[in-house]
């Protein structure tokens, strides 16, 4: 897909870099792979012996909205009010992303990383903070955004995943004896 996307738009002259096209439509579809996936099979998928039903109890919709309100936030100040996506400080959105994971498990964490790169490109694309012209055109943030966003997924995601099996495991080892 990214070969031949990029081709076409160099061919089509809507772009002068294959290479670059290239690395920003092959990165493009390893985020919606990344990102859509885990949420998809997480929140719709019907495998497992019990449904999947989001019915948590009151002190868990407190700690979601919580959770809900410190990415925005952070996200805010990290790419709007601070230095931007080029700036050193984003991966401090790792540390609610892992929240996100280790106590509301894979769904919560596939929902947060999904919040998360919707938040970072609605404020990327809006405000632009940080970017300088040359780089708005070279596309350069765009590279940077794709592999931050693969990295705190995978921060968020292997953990839960982890703990989700062991669960399962020591469950099934529980009903077994």
């Amino acid at each position: 897909g990214g070969t031949l996307g990029a081709a076409t738009l160099s061919v089509t002259g809507y772009s002068h870099s294959f290479a670059q096209s290239f690395k920003v439509w092959w990165g493009s579809n390893a985020m919606a792979i990344l990102l859509l996936a885990p949420f998809i099979l997480t929140w719709f998928s019907r495998s497992g012996a019990k449904p999947h039903r989001f019915d948590p109890p009151r002190h868990r919709l407190l700690e979601t909205a919580l959770l809900l309100s410190v990415l925005i936030g952070l996200t805010w100040h990290l790419l709007v009010s601070n230095s931007g996506i080029m700036g050193p400080y984003k991966f401090q959105l790792l540390l609610p992303l892992l929240w996100a994971g280790l106590r509301f498990g894979p769904r919560g964490a596939a929902a947060a990383n999904l919040v998360v790169a919707l938040l970072m490109s609605f404020f990327i694309t809006q405000f632009s903070t940080g970017l300088l012209p040359a780089q708005v055109s070279a596309e350069e943030y765009v590279f940077i955004l794709q592999t931050f966003l693969a990295v705190v997924a995978l921060v968020g995601l292997i953990p839960a995943i982890v703990l989700e099996e062991r669960n399962r495991t020591t469950a099934e080892l529980r009903e077994s004896e």
